[in-house]
């Protein structure tokens, strides 16, 4: 895939044959291979083209979260536009990221658009910020039922709208951040009363019914 091409998988055209399409960096990693970022520096925008990125991110105090990227995604907005001058912040968080598979990544330099000067710059920047609140609005709903669910509600409504589909249950486990034991526990408890079915190396809804049913006791 072309740069031209990923500017316009995210809708952003206006920006071929600029100074962004110039800037664009196509990465390739190896199924394993570690970057550490360093957030005292440039935060990439990162879209990815063929395969699947893992995030580690670490808070000051020990914490873990982890985060995923799959082809199509559009990653890392929010932290790449607060690269510019004007409105750049200390960063406490540190973080890595892990090659799943072998995976072709580009990264965008965003934040240079507000320094340039061109013909629809009014409109990208509209569109940029449309990315970022999409991104800001993922990452809301994601905390969101992280907090307001239990695990089991948490994976039951991930896989419904198919975040988790293909998926086993140690990459599930790791993708909503829930301790293995306890999402293998959920797993079985689902399975044995016919809610999920196992297909492939993942999961599906068994019985819409019986899911019906079963989420009757979240709604206590």
């Amino acid at each position: 895939m072309e740069k031209s091409d990923i500017l316009r998988e995210i809708q952003l055209e206006e920006l071929i044959g600029t100074t962004i399409e110039d800037g664009m960096t196509i990465k390739k990693y190896k199924k394993g291979d570690v970057v550490f970022y360093d957030f005292d520096k440039d935060i990439p925008c990162e879209y990815i083209v063929e395969g699947q990125l893992q995030y580690t991110i670490y808070s000051p105090e020990g914490g873990e979260f982890y985060a995923e990227l799959f082809p199509g995604n559009l990653g890392g907005i929010i932290g790449n536009i607060s690269n510019n001058k004007k409105i750049k912040f200390k960063r406490v968080f540190e973080a890595e990221k892990v090659a799943v598979k072998d995976t072709i990544m580009a990264e965008i330099p965003l934040h240079w658009v507000f320094d340039m000067t061109f013909e629809g710059k009014e409109r990208v920047l509209e569109k940029i910020i449309m990315l970022t609140v999409e991104e800001s609005m993922k990452r809301s709903k994601y905390f969101l039922y992280k907090t307001v669910c239990s695990d089991e509600e948490f994976f039951l409504k991930c896989l419904e709208i198919g975040k988790v589909k293909d998926l086993t249950t140690k990459e599930v486990s790791r993708i909503l951040n829930i301790n293995l034991r306890t999402m293998q526990r959920i797993i079985k408890v689902l399975t044995d009363k016919g809610v999920i079915a196992k297909e492939g190396k993942g999961f599906v809804v068994a019985d819409e019914e019986k899911l019906d049913d079963y989420k009757v006791k979240f709604e206590k």
